[in-house]
């Protein structure tokens, strides 16, 4: 399902229920990417953001400390810089039209709710890096 060379795909995983990111990194790890960070907090993901070049950022929009959208509007100003190409997933428990449509406007990849389901989630990831990606690296 996962294409070749998915080894140089840098993953940001930013979630701060510990399970559910022990989980997505399984699902990750398992399919074969290696290059996965996690920020457990806001500030975490902030600090990670302005360090390194993400190809593929999955965000909670439920942190504690730091709103997701919050977030989502810093990736979006940090892409015109650090992160050009990366693409954003949303990751929710609670999800809303109104939260989606604004993930949406501030150029969110996809939008999805949890509990996630393995097989969606990984078609979603094989659809991000099947694109034509020549900026990625």
């Amino acid at each position: 399902m996962i294409e070749n060379n998915i080894e140089k795909f840098k993953i940001l995983l930013i979630d701060d229920d510990l399970l559910v990111s022990q989980v997505i990194y399984n699902i990750l790890t398992n399919a074969g990417f290696k290059n996965i960070l996690a920020a457990s907090s806001g500030e975490e993901a902030l600090t990670l953001l302005k360090k390194h070049k993400f190809n593929i950022i999955i965000l909670d929009l439920a942190l504690k400390d730091i709103s997701g959208i919050v977030i989502l509007k810093s990736i979006k100003k940090y892409k015109e810089s650090i992160n050009k190409a990366a693409d954003v997933i949303i990751l929710t428990g609670h999800p809303s039209v109104r939260t989606c449509r604004i993930s949406f406007k501030l150029g969110a990849f996809d939008y999805i709710s949890k509990p996630v389901k393995i097989n969606d989630f990984l078609l979603l990831i094989s659809e991000i890096i099947s694109r034509d990606r020549s900026e990625l690296f």
